[in-house]
């Protein structure tokens, strides 16, 4: 393997290790953001 191999290697550990998690932890906190903001409006549903 050549030092170009190489790099190309450490650029896709660095994304699995860096990008994947932040990715995951958005999909998280948008999942979050939506359950909180349907459970306000089925508060204010049954309100009125």
């Amino acid at each position: 393997m050549d030092e170009n191999e190489q790099a190309v290697d450490l650029n896709v550990n660095d994304v699995v290790e860096t990008e994947l998690p932040r990715l995951a932890g958005g999909y998280f906190i948008l999942q979050r953001q939506r359950r909180t903001s349907l459970e306000q409006w089925l508060k204010t549903q049954e309100k009125a």
